[in-house]
Parts: structure tokens; C-alpha cells; sequence
């Protein structure tokens, strides 16, 4: 091999230079465009929230291994696209016990939205995420147990009275604390839903207005219910009785007086009277029913009413809006005052004065088994789950009312008078 001349060497080195310069800047571009696409991919967020190949949770406290469902907790696309980050499901146990497709619904003010499904299937139970269990309802608690999913919520819902609540929604004593959350009328519920309220933000009258409310009432007392059975107190007697002393029109399967239930015709000759007998059938804590919102205040007639004690209608009615039974002796001083306030207008209007500084909002039942409602059942979960891996940084207020002894709260709710008008 002959030796390289002086020429040869220096184009051999310069040929060298030039191939290294040439791959080092393919090298830093290389290394910069790997950063660029650092910097441009979305970022993905931790997940706390997995499910298995049937759809049901496994461990909240595990990272996401599902690629799809991973996508909806990539908040800024999906927040700039005005759209749920993530759904949670919440089934309503009742109807058919085929599995239906549930409806996929936006819950305002909160991250995810809800995926709402009724019915009785198992199918659709170990992929939700809580079940309400509607107390008209049956199903075997075992059976339900051994099903249920980890970390899946249950929550008790009755808008009846104990005494006519589902004796299937009480659970054996074993699993008494078996419901996360209750959803009724009495204020210590996890979720409120009564069948109406006071609204002190909207006057429905001007607080100078001067409207004489008894003109043009042709009636003194209407009574109207379909249930004239003796349930926790003899109610059907009472007002037979108290019709011997006054004027007591009744309508309905109980009454002398027909029309079509929920009438107009039939409203309309209701509220030409003074009093409506708003007197429930059950003796229970907070028991105020549609008799006391809509039958009487939203028809613009003083409640004579009788149920939960005077303190329980104080705590959620209008001021000086209705008349409680129990503040009688006997029939005599209840008759003397029903006669004081149909001879006095003045007395009998102070009972409205209450429209110059709020409204009645009339909460049907059928407005709480819908999404919108069960939104808040999303809430607790979504709540549960930040509470599981600690992600509440102190965003959340009060104390949870979880496990609720149902025997405690719903069973031993109701109560045993005496005196008027129990014992009349």
C-alpha cells in the first residue's frame, strides 16, 4: 500500500469534517423536533378510575389502563369543546328487568355528567356506578350484595311516609347501614327532595298590595283524598266528625262531592273555599306532602294541617301560614276558631301576608327519578372518589352523612301522640 501524499491527506480530513458537521446538525434537529413534539402533545392527566372488560369498577386507587377511556379527563380539548369530561352511571331500580341503554346528560357546575339508566338489571348493575333503590321495588338483598360492585354507592329513595314505604326498602337489621346516601323529604337526608319549599328571594305579591283574600270564597272547608283507610291514625273519622260542626265539603273516592281528579273544574271549586283540610295520613317527622304545598298554599287557601308536630311545618313553611291541629284542645275550640276567621277578613287575610316576602315552588315527584335531579347523586360519587384518593384540598364542606342507619333515620322516624285531634 502506497503512503498517502500531503494533498490526498488534507482532502481525506476536510471530507471527514464535513460528513460530522453534516450529521451533528442532523442530530440537533432531530433533537429538537423530538422536543417540539414534547411540548405540542396534550397533556394526559393521572387516572383513579378503572373498570374491567365488563364495565364494572375495580380499584379507584389504580392508574388508567384504558386508552379510551382515558381521553375524557383531557381537560382542555374536551372544556374548549363545551362538553362532559367523563360520565358516571347512576341506575334507577325499577321497570323492566332487561338492560336498557342509558341517556348520556350534561350535570352543570360539575366535571362529569351522568349516564342514567332505569331499570332491574344486573347486567346494567355491576357497570354502574350507584343504584337508587325506588322503594315500590323488589329485590333480594344477598343476592344484591354478592353483586354489588367495589366501591359502588347505594342509595335509599322514598318519598312515602315509613308507614307506606316499601317494606323491601328497609333492609334486614344485618344491613342496616347498608345505604351510602338517602334521598326524602326529611331535612337530615343526604339529598333533599321535598315536595315543596318556601322560596324567600321572589315575593309572589307586591308588599303593598291590599288584596282582600276571602272575597268571592263561597265554601268554608274542602277536604279531598282516595284513601279513606284508618292508616296511622283514625284521619277519615276525624273529618266526619268535625263535618257535624262546620261546613266540610269533601271530593274524591272519600267524599259525597265528584269531579276529575286534577280538573280544572275540579281545582277550580276547591279553592273557592277558606280552609283545606291538609291533614296526612301518617304521623311522621317531616312528613308534609303535596296536601300542604299544592293543594292548599299554591291554590291560595289557609292549610288546616296534621301530621309531624307544629315544629316540623315551622321549619320549612311560610310564617303564620297555616293552622295546626294540635294547638286545640277538642273540637270545640278548633270549630270556635274556624268561625273567628270566616267572620273576621282582617285575621283571615294575615295568614297570606307571608306572599309579600316569598313564594311556593312545587317539587313533584316526578321531577326527582330524572337526570337532572340525579345529578346530585353524581356529585356524592365524584365527592366519594376524591375523598378515596385524597384529591379534596379542601374544596368540600361538612361532614358526610354516609351509612345512615335506615332503622334510625327512616323506621323510627314516625311518631305516637296523644291527645287532639290523635285521641278526639
Amino acid at each position: 500500500m502506497r503512503a498517502m501524499s500531503g494533498k490526498e491527506i488534507i482532502s481525506f480530513c476536510l471530507a471527514a469534517f464535513t460528513c460530522f458537521s453534516i450529521g451533528g446538525f442532523y442530530r440537533l434537529d432531530l433533537i429538537r423536533y423530538d422536543q417540539n413534539d414534547i411540548q405540542i402533545a396534550p397533556p394526559i392527566a393521572p387516572h383513579w378510575l378503572i373498570r374491567n372488560a365488563s364495565g364494572v369498577r375495580n380499584n379507584l386507587l389504580e392508574p388508567e389502563v384504558n386508552v379510551e377511556s382515558s381521553s375524557h379527563l383531557q381537560n382542555e380539548t374536551l372544556q374548549s369543546e363545551n362538553r362532559p369530561l367523563c360520565y358516571r352511571q347512576v341506575q334507577i331500580w325499577k321497570g323492566s328487568t332487561s338492560p336498557q341503554i342509558p341517556e348520556k346528560s350534561k350535570c352543570p357546575g360539575l366535571e362529569c355528567g351522568i349516564s342514567f339508566v332505569q331499570d332491574k338489571s344486573y347486567k346494567t348493575m355491576v357497570k354502574s356506578d350507584a343504584i337508587v333503590f325506588y322503594h315500590r321495588s323488589h329485590w333480594d338483598w344477598t343476592e344484591m350484595q354478592r353483586r354489588r360492585p367495589l366501591n359502588q354507592a347505594w342509595v335509599f329513595y322514598s318519598l312515602e311516609s315509613p308507614r307506606h314505604t316499601g317494606g323491601n326498602a328497609v333492609p334486614p337489621s344485618k344491613y342496616d347501614r347498608i345505604y351510602n346516601y338517602t334521598i326524602s323529604y326529611r331535612p337530615s337526608s343526604t339529598i333533599l327532595g321535598p315536595y315543596g319549599l318556601y322560596d324567600k328571594t321572589l315575593p309572589q305579591i307586591s308588599s303593598h298590595g291590599n288584596r282582600n283574600w276571602a272575597k268571592e270564597k263561597t265554601g268554608l272547608v274542602a277536604w279531598a283524598a282516595s284513601n279513606c283507610g284508618t292508616g296511622s291514625w283514625r284521619r277519615y273519622e276525624f273529618v266526619k266528625k268535625l263535618a257535624k260542626h262546620v261546613s266540610v265539603d269533601m271530593y274524591g273516592g272519600c267524599g259525597n262531592i265528584k269531579c276529575p281528579k286534577n280538573s280544572d273544574d275540579c281545582w277550580k271549586r276547591i279553592r273557592s273555599h277558606k280552609f283545606y283540610l291538609a291533614v296526612e295520613n301518617s304521623e311522621c317527622r317531616d312528613y308534609i306532602t303535596e296536601k300542604f304545598w299544592w293543594n292548599s298554599l299554591l291554590h291560595d287557601i289557609v292549610p288546616i294541617v296534621y301530621g309531624p308536630p307544629r315544629e316540623d311545618y315551622e321549619r320549612v313553611a311560610p310564617p303564620n301560614s297555616f293552622i295546626h291541629l294540635q294547638d286545640f284542645k277538642n273540637f270545640g275550640e278548633l270549630v270556635d276558631y274556624i268561625h273567628l276567621l270566616d267572620s273576621n277578613d282582617t285575621l283571615y287575610n294575615s295568614y297570606f301576608e307571608w306572599k309579600r316576602d316569598g313564594s311556593i315552588r312545587r317539587m313533584a315527584k316526578s321531577n326527582i327519578l330524572i337526570a337532572p335531579f340525579m345529578c346530585k347523586v353524581v356529585a356524592k360519587v365524584l365527592d366519594h372518589e376524591k375523598k378515596l384518593t385524597g384529591r379534596y384540598k379542601g374544596e368540600y364542606q361538612g361532614e358526610e352523612k354516609e351509612h345512615p342507619s335506615i332503622h334510625d333515620f327512616w323506621s323510627n322516624s314516625c311518631i305516637k301522640p296523644t291527645g287532639f285531634p290523635h285521641n278526639f
